[in-house]
């Protein structure tokens, strides 16, 4: 089954098409979505629907497999004092009821007579649209499939985002292996650090010094690749429950494991790439073309 024809023949771009073209006069409403900033909770109420130009007409296109455009989003349910930045006095006061929209841009590409789509989302600091959208598509999808199937929504990882942004982060220096068996080493580790079951509780740390940054690349991969067949993670013959890497945030040196990692290839900073429009969000059309660069590193490593 392909998404271009799915169950009694639909077309999965036709379903989310429809959906997004009734919220260009329907607020949707989603209760169950964290909005991630101001200390809001996981049942934060929110609503979304799509934005509308200057001119009338809404920010939301389709050309065959390709749908995209601008989702304005917002939480609601608190009270808030809405201050002049410059005098500090209050402009306004932001009741319960009110929801401040944010626009995030947002693009579907559906190869034909293929079993897989993308969706690629703009994100603000933390806070998106993708549990909210997802949450959406699933909801509107299974109004018209039957129980045979399931639609799946997971992260996708390009290549060229994933080098792109572990270059700028990679401290080669060291590899932390967790969770080794203690049988792996003949000598070096006290009796004190094993545990009941055979694994050392403390972490080997393998020294990189002098190898050059592709290899700890390489090794990397090769985890991730191993993470999600589920296999147990190995670094040069050695199995471990968990492999971290020193990589640099924000000038610091920090630890972090084989699952953070991961996600770098799946998050793409743009903010120096698009153009900032007189609200101070980034435009349609500059983020569309951020969007074309990773659909067309997306064509070159599925050939789809």
């Amino acid at each position: 089954m392909t998404l271009d024809c799915i169950d009694n023949g639909l077309n999965i771009a036709d379903i989310i098409n429809r959906m997004l073209t009734v919220w260009h006069t329907s607020l949707y409403n989603s209760i169950n979505y964290s909005f991630g900033v101001g200390g809001l909770s996981d049942s934060a109420p929110r609503v979304s629907r799509i934005k509308q130009s200057p001119s009338g007409g809404f920010v939301h296109y389709r050309t065959g497999g390709y749908i995209s455009g601008i989702i304005e989003s917002g939480a609601y349910g608190t009270e808030q004092s809405i201050v002049d930045q410059k005098s500090g006095a209050e402009s306004y006061r932001k009741m319960k009821d009110d929801a401040a929209l944010v626009p995030f841009y947002f693009c579907f590409y559906f190869p034909r007579n293929s079993r897989f789509g993308y969706l690629l989302l703009e994100r603000i600091g933390t806070d998106g649209i993708f549990t909210m959208l997802s949450d959406a598509i699933r909801c509107e999808v299974h109004k018209y499939i039957s129980g045979r199937y399931t639609l799946k929504i997971l992260p996708y990882m390009l290549d060229c985002v994933f080098d792109r942004n572990v270059s700028s982060l990679m401290d080669p220096s060291k590899i932390f292996l967790r969770g080794v068996r203690s049988d792996v080493f003949k000598a070096g580790f006290p009796l004190a650090n094993r545990t009941g079951d055979g694994y050392i509780e403390t972490d080997v740390v393998l020294s990189m010094r002098g190898m050059k940054s592709v290899i700890a690349l390489d090794i990397l991969r090769d985890l991730i690749a191993r993470r999600r067949k589920r296999q147990r993670l190995e670094v040069g013959g050695v199995e471990c429950a968990d492999v971290a890497f020193q990589v640099k945030i924000g000038g610091r040196k920090r630890t972090v494991s084989i699952a953070r990692l991961e996600n770098l290839g799946t998050n793409l900073d743009v903010t120096h790439e698009v153009t900032i429009s007189e609200d101070g969000y980034p435009t349609y059309e500059s983020l569309h073309r951020e969007a074309n660069r990773l659909i067309s590193e997306i064509k070159d490593e599925t050939g789809e």
